[in-house]
């Protein structure tokens, strides 16, 4: 099977799922602080979007305190702002636009451990797109070039192993290393590889696959399943995994 738009598609799909964004629980620490919260959901509130007269009036602030906190909650990423003319009025005399503060487009998912099942479902529904008859060729293809796309766009400092592994730290794979392989202590798509084991772990391994190959570096990813871990492990180019093959991820009676 050939998906001749794969690359463009994916590399989209890739940089609007923010595989390479701000730390989400860092942003969302931004609500802990009371008067923060407060004036978030004063801001949520108004389609229109709120000034800051607005806000240190509602939340009975003094305007430079609301100000600042509006502010932060924008460094954030939980505000947008942009400026308008509140009086009506244009040209000389009508006085400076008013910075106007709006609810933030892009949601924010925290889960603890870690949990990814936007990727999941952006893969399934771009699978089914391109090839409805064969949506699980599609998808393992998919998968690949996805991470592939991953590995060359990743932010990170340094090579080999150490680019490996904080690639996977980002996505929350948790990884340790156990016996020269690469063991992952968390699934990012722990819910369905419950209830679909067998097509969620070969998208997985897909993925991590094309991560190591956008990645450049000299390590292998194998199904390896494993409880209370995820099913894939990392070892250094031929060493293999011992005692271990990708038929365990198989269910009984496939071949």
């Amino acid at each position: 099977m050939k998906i001749e738009c794969v690359p463009s598609c994916v590399k989209f799909f890739v940089l609007y799922t923010g595989w390479m964004s701000t730390d989400p629980l860092g942003r969302v620490a931004g609500l802990a602080e009371p008067i923060r919260r407060a004036l978030y959901r004063l801001v949520a509130a108004e389609p229109g979007g709120v000034s800051r007269d607005h806000a240190a009036e509602a939340t009975r602030l003094r305007r430079s305190t609301a100000s600042y906190h509006l502010d932060k909650l924008v460094e954030y990423g939980l505000l947008k702002t942009r400026y308008e003319r509140l009086s009506g009025r244009q040209g000389p005399g009508a006085g400076r636009p008013a910075k106007i503060y709006e609810r933030a487009d892009r949601a924010i998912e925290v889960t603890v451990p870690p949990r990814d099942y936007a990727t999941i479902a952006g893969l399934f529904a771009q699978a089914i797109e391109h090839d409805s008859t064969d949506a699980r060729g599609a998808l393992l293809e998919l998968a690949h070039e996805y991470g592939r796309e991953t590995g060359r766009n990743a932010e990170v400092s340094d090579g080999g192993y150490a680019a490996l592994n904080a690639l996977l730290t980002q996505r929350g794979y948790e990884p340790f290393e156990r016996d020269r392989a690469v063991m992952l202590h968390n699934c990012p798509f722990d819910a369905l590889a419950t209830t679909h084991r067998a097509l969620v772990c070969a998208m997985n391994v897909a993925i991590l696959r094309g991560v190591i190959e956008g990645l450049d570096v000299g390590w292998e990813a194998t199904l390896a399943p494993a409880d209370n871990q995820c099913c894939v492990v990392m070892t250094p180019t031929g060493t293999g995994v011992a005692d271990r093959s990708e038929a365990a991820a198989k269910p009984p009676g496939t071949s």
